[in-house]
């Protein structure tokens, strides 16, 4: 299943544009999340590529951003807008326990709040690894743990 544009509803209403790509036998062996300013349509064939070896994958659009709601602040929003990401994860029937956060440049800070965000919350999940491409907001300010 391919469903591109899902909207995810974030705590203050605005709408997340996420492009969700599951296995075609719907049984993930695991999940690969990036949330990401840049247009998630950049990681489409990343997508794909994932999705036929048997690993669904989430690509989603920072809020204000893209197909985005929402006003963009860098920063500002990823933590509540990662809960409300795994919410809607929580819920899904098809969510394997293995998932992955991964991020290049702005998006390696998402990937990093996503993890942080749902590993301190009570879930059904948690975030197994962390795949943050280049530093972010700095090479002294790099997330080391």
């Amino acid at each position: 299943m391919i469903s591109l544009g899902v909207k995810i509803p974030a705590a203050d209403g605005s709408s997340l544009a996420t492009d969700v790509l599951l296995p075609p036998d719907s049984s993930p062996r695991g999940l690969i999340v990036i949330r990401t300013p840049y247009g998630r349509g950049w990681h489409l064939a990343e997508g794909i590529e994932w999705r036929l070896r048997g690993i669904a994958f989430i690509c989603q659009d920072v809020r204000g951003r893209h197909d985005s709601t929402g006003s963009w602040e860098p920063y500002v929003h990823e933590r509540e807008d990662s809960a409300a990401l795994a919410e809607w994860l929580q819920d899904q029937p098809w969510t394997p326990e293995c998932v992955i956060a991964s991020g290049a440049s702005y998006a390696a800070g998402t990937a990093w709040a996503f993890a942080t965000e749902t590993n301190s919350a009570d879930r059904s999940f948690r975030v197994d690894g962390v795949v943050s491409k280049v530093p972010t907001i700095g090479s002294d300010r790099v997330k080391r743990d």
